[in-house]
């Protein structure tokens, strides 16, 4: 029971970091060019709102709940948050460049050990049903041979 425990709780503090390096180079170059991005009320309103919606959508991904696909909802999405984040699509490039490189770092030192823990508490709660059944079969052995057990 403890292993398992332990095994998400670092499962949990992986997937923290996985968006944190997801999200920290966009942060950076948000963090670098405020003064750009957010002139007007207006504008830090709707960059807000839409870096509000890319977190909950890029943490949905992340936890495997969200599938973006590229019917009415993908195209309506793309063009909700591009209307929002009007103000730093000029350095797209940039931004972009920056949601790769997490991407890339996420890629390498993150998900194969998500995908690894996952396994291991996968293969856990197997164990964990086997001897379970396995203890079950034994006392139904016992009690067809000695009695009450």
């Amino acid at each position: 029971m403890e292993k398992k425990s332990k095994l998400r709780l670092r499962l949990a503090v992986l997937y923290i970091f996985e968006l944190a390096v997801l999200v920290g180079p966009l942060l950076t170059v948000l963090i670098l060019n405020r003064a750009r991005y957010f002139t007007t009320v207006a504008d830090t309103v709707k960059v807000s709102i839409g870096g509000m919606l890319c977190l909950i959508f890029l943490g949905l991904m992340v936890f495997g709940k969200l599938h973006v696909s590229g019917g009415l909802f993908g195209v309506g999405t793309v063009f909700v948050l591009s209307w929002l984040l009007d103000a730093i699509l000029q350095d797209l490039f940039l931004l972009s460049g920056m949601a790769l490189a997490g991407k890339v770092l996420d890629s390498i030192f993150f998900m194969p050990r998500a995908r690894s823990l996952r396994e291991q508490i996968r293969i856990g709660k197997t164990a964990d049903a086997a001897a379970a059944e396995t203890v079950k079969q034994m006392e139904g052995v016992l009690q067809k041979y000695i009695g009450r057990v």
